[in-house]
């Protein structure tokens, strides 16, 4: 068997920061494929059978169910259950594990962990016939596993959003589209200071990782919607492709298959950007100065302007 090598955008970041329409936007080029938070492919896909951007349910989709036969091809051993047992073991420990990994130490569940991923990576590309996978998993310590990989030719994107839009943003109700109608349910909401010191965590692990990684970009949630194209060329640019820009036909659709995310991916319009700064005016401002207060030095560390104002000079207030 021919060793192919396969080249992964990886969004890294926390949710709520656009991961979902940064991919979309990514995947209207042709040959890039977008395929949702793949870490969790054996939680949301497997087991809960969230729905797919391609209108299926992921245990009837066509192209996962060819992408998993792929799968058991190239590794003949392989078993969903088991996928599934490690997966849920790793996502345990997802908080501290970049920090060893980062350090150079490993251990056999994470060597296997890699593999079967850069296995699921090369059985994507080779059913979908896609030449860039596009992954916003967002987990730090999967980024800093794959970037020992030498099947995956790894590019991490560390995608930020200001933490009181994030935090804004976990407090609204929303529904979860992801399941199937007879399942809906709302979204978990979560209070400031949990949003703070999340948003502080996970930014600060993705950082680590991209010290590690050789191929890097850092995309504010704020730059991409006020110059799509700048950004896109940006990323796309550095990874060999040639970026003709956003613009296109209304009816438009990405190349998606992602089974996570937000609904947008169900959309035909996915390269319309609505620049969401609501939280500008509703946050209330208790929340706004703790966030405010908490966050200061890493905001300030990832380019984003003083303590109550953002990178564009919008008042948060």
């Amino acid at each position: 068997m021919s060793e192919k090598c396969v080249t992964v955008i990886y969004i890294a970041g926390l949710g709520r920061s656009g991961s979902t329409l940064l991919a979309e936007l990514l995947s209207l080029r042709s040959g890039v494929l977008s395929v949702g938070e793949l870490p969790k492919i054996w939680h949301h896909g497997w087991r809960d059978n969230w729905c797919s951007a391609d209108g299926y349910q992921f245990s009837t989709s066509p192209v996962w169910r060819r992408v998993l036969q792929r799968l058991r091809i190239l590794d003949p051993g392989f078993e969903e259950e088991d996928a599934f047992k490690l997966s849920d073991r790793m996502l345990t420990h997802r908080n501290w594990r970049p920090f060893w990994l980062f350090f150079g130490l490993s251990d056999a569940r994470s060597h296997v962990y890699q593999m079967q991923f850069d296995l699921l990576y090369r059985a994507l590309s080779d059913v979908t016939r896609s030449s860039v996978i596009v992954d916003s998993g967002k987990l730090p310590y999967h980024a800093a596993l794959m970037v020992r990989s030498k099947a995956v030719k790894l590019k991490v994107v560390h995608l930020v959003r200001d933490p009181r839009a994030v935090a804004y943003s976990k407090q609204r109700t929303k529904t979860n589209l992801n399941l199937s109608s007879d399942q809906k349910r709302t979204m978990r909401r979560e209070n400031a200071l949990r949003v703070s010191l999340r948003w502080i965590w996970h930014n600060f692990l993705v950082r680590m990782v991209c010290l590690r990684c050789e191929d890097t970009v850092l995309v504010r949630y704020e730059d991409l919607v006020q110059d799509p194209n700048k950004v896109l060329e940006r990323i796309l640019g550095s990874s060999g492709l040639e970026f003709y820009g956003v613009s296109g036909p209304k009816d438009a659709r990405a190349n998606s298959i992602a089974f996570t995310g937000n609904s947008s991916r169900f959309g035909t319009n996915s390269h319309r950007i609505k620049p969401d700064f609501e939280w500008t005016l509703k946050l209330p401002l208790s929340q706004l100065a703790l966030i405010s207060l908490l966050t200061l030095p890493l905001r300030f560390w990832l380019g984003y302007g003083g303590l109550f104002r953002l990178k564009t000079g919008r008042k948060a207030s």
